[in-house]
């Protein structure tokens, strides 16, 4: 998406929010939002950088979805963890803003779950405690799923 197209974006949801609108859709408009704001700051981070390799940490370091025709499925790709997309519909939850120390966050909690993925049930129980809920949003996962 280009920038301009991504400015043009903002500054519609911009006027919808403005407008009389339900809970539901002020919240999903929000969201969007600060999602899209997030994806900007993003990808001018990685220009002013220099980033122009696939094979950068600046650009692997970034939650990326790929859709993998091998297994027909999407994928979702951070640094060295791959995950199946859930497809899981997790409410349409809120957001106050996403920062850098937000990233560094869900990293860490993907790093623990591919590293608990093995480990046995206690042990994965203990893990999926203390992962965020905005992980398994971004994932489109079970929450559940570690405590079954």
């Amino acid at each position: 998406m280009s920038a301009l197209c991504q400015v043009l974006m903002l500054n519609k949801f911009s006027e919808a929010i403005r407008t009389n609108l339900t809970k539901n859709q002020r919240l999903k408009i929000v969201a969007l939002v600060t999602i899209e704001v997030h994806s900007r700051d993003i990808i001018e981070h990685l220009a002013k950088s220099g980033c122009s390799d696939a094979a950068s940490f600046e650009w692997l370091k970034e939650l990326r979805f790929y859709w993998d025709r091998d297994i027909d499925d999407c994928i979702a790709k951070q640094t060295n963890t791959q995950f199946q997309y859930g497809y899981e519909y997790l409410g349409n939850s809120g957001r106050l803003v996403i920062t850098p120390l937000t990233d560094r966050s869900l990293q860490l909690q993907r790093f623990t779950l591919v590293l608990c993925l093995s480990c046995t049930r206690q042990t994965h129980y203990l893990s999926v405690v203390c992962l965020s809920v905005d992980m398994y949003f971004a994932m489109s996962l079970y929450i559940a799923e570690g405590f079954q």
